[in-house]
């Protein structure tokens, strides 16, 4: 919610300074005219889309499934009344959002991909013999076209988040950071979006924030200042990955085309990147700040100030 005024502008903001970047201002201004190629494009849309005819059984049972995970995510454990999770009673606490993912897809492995042809879902005019039909999913396609390297950078970032955590360097690293806690806190703020954006051209974004989050909470523990002001600028700038192709795997992809020279990717990302900044602090200095009220010390939070080592 805080951050989709920001989502909003920076998708208007980031079009307007890559049109402007690439076609220039001119091209910006023109009225736009159809010209033959564009009716052609058209024409060739209209024709694809129509060959795809209509909607298939495994398509709605797809579609299904997902909304059952959307539902099961959402009232889980609503907050504001008992969700389902609380049936279990003291074993609340492990039925997690990982445990709707997984049962969705264990009934991927289940239910049928066509329509089954037996008892009321047999079709009148159906005179052939019942067969079992295919499951939507099965290991084979899982084992060729899931993305095992993701899974592996989610898992290798978690763990070394939780390295910097147990070891205490996430702490050591905060009480260094600390020492700049005489400069204004919008001034940090900016430092730490600047080296979030930084470090995550060359890691994901995944390992970028589980790795600064906890370094930038225990700084603001430590100057006194609402965690939250530092790790929302940290969390959106891990995501302005924008300069090098190894940055995030679209940018390979995009790269991969040959349309762009890395020059291109590069020059423009940091002035992408740079305005993106900008606009996380000042929504961070302005709607962000009224919504999750940071000018307060939270409760919740470490009281530093007042903690007096023996």
């Amino acid at each position: 919610m805080a951050c989709f005024p920001n989502m909003i502008l920076l998708l208007v903001v980031a079009w307007l300074y890559l049109m402007i970047y690439f076609m220039g201002i001119g091209e910006l201004l023109k009225r736009s005219v159809a010209t033959e190629s564009s009716v052609a494009a058209a024409a060739v849309i209209q024709r694809e889309y129509i060959n795809l005819g209509g909607i298939t059984w495994a398509e709605v049972a797809v579609a299904g499934h997902f909304l059952l995970l959307g539902a099961m995510w959402l009232t889980r454990d609503p907050r504001f009344v008992k969700g389902w999770a609380s049936f279990y009673g003291s074993k609340e606490k492990y039925v997690t959002d990982a445990c709707c993912a997984v049962t969705v897809s264990c009934l991927l492995f289940i239910f049928p991909s066509r329509r089954p042809n037996f008892l009321c879902f047999r079709k009148s005019s159906d005179t052939s013999e019942p067969s079992p039909a295919p499951a939507l999913l099965d290991w084979k396609t899982v084992q060729r076209k899931l993305a095992w390297d993701v899974i592996i950078i989610l898992g290798g970032g978690f763990a070394l988040a939780e390295a910097c955590q147990v070891s205490g360097l996430s702490a050591e690293i905060g009480n260094f950071l600390s020492t700049f806690g005489t400069l204004p806190r919008e001034l940090i703020a900016v430092l730490v979006s600047f080296v979030t954006i930084l470090v995550t051209q060359i890691t994901s974004n995944i390992s970028t924030t589980t790795i600064f989050l906890p370094i930038v909470a225990s700084l603001a523990e430590n100057c006194g200042i609402n965690p939250f002001y530092f790790m929302i600028p940290v969390t959106l700038s891990a995501s302005y990955a924008f300069m090098l192709p190894v940055s995030t795997p679209p940018n390979a992809i995009v790269l991969a085309f040959g349309r762009l020279e890395l020059k291109d990717m590069m020059f423009s990302g940091i002035g992408l990147a740079v305005i993106c900044m900008l606009l996380t602090q000042i929504g961070i200095n302005s709607w962000i700040i009224a919504i999750f009220d940071l000018n307060t010390y939270p409760s919740w939070a470490p009281n530093v100030l007042t903690t007096v080592n023996p």
